[in-house]
């Protein structure tokens, strides 16, 4: 009769699941833009360590985190600037799975300004057949070319709305 084994059979390590990778903004100061790496859960129990490289236009940054580190973590590069980003889990034993990693992306400026601010309007007369009113506490009208209404009606450069 065949004793059982209570021992486990050696199948490669998993990957860690799929890396989320998120812009969040940009620094219009030092045209940077910043995004987050959002990390899986750790593909077996027995995971003790990872190892996160992110590879910014050829500059590359390798951050060892504790199994407990599950904050999104925060970067920012060069507008236009390519990047990649993998995971490796290590057990307590120093295995190492099989990295996870992103397709390469580029830091794209997809952010609008912000809208201008209010936009300012001011009735400062009226003119008659005859004559131009200045409505009481306006501003006076700048000095033209025009002097009187029957050269505005004669100009070419008349403005009227309604």
């Amino acid at each position: 009769m065949a004793a059982s084994s209570s021992f486990k059979t050696n199948h490669p390590r998993q990957k860690p699941g799929p890396l989320l990778v998120i812009i969040t903004g940009e620094d219009q100061m030092a045209d940077k833009i910043m995004f987050r790496v959002v990390l899986p859960a750790p593909s077996a129990a027995d995971v003790v360590t990872r190892e996160l490289t992110v590879d910014i236009n050829g500059t590359v940054q390798v951050l060892t985190l504790a199994v407990e580190d599950t904050n999104p973590l925060e970067f920012s590069g060069d507008q236009g600037a390519q990047v990649s980003v993998s995971l490796v889990d290590i057990d307590d034993f120093g295995n190492r799975s099989e990295a996870t990693s992103m397709m390469p992306q580029q830091l794209a400026d997809n952010f609008a300004p912000p809208a201008p601010g209010d936009l300012g309007f001011e009735l400062v007369g009226e003119i008659t057949d005859d004559k131009i009113e200045i409505a009481e506490g306006a501003a006076e009208p700048e000095t033209s070319t025009v002097d009187t209404v029957d050269d505005l009606d004669d100009s070419e450069d008349k403005l009227s709305i309604g």
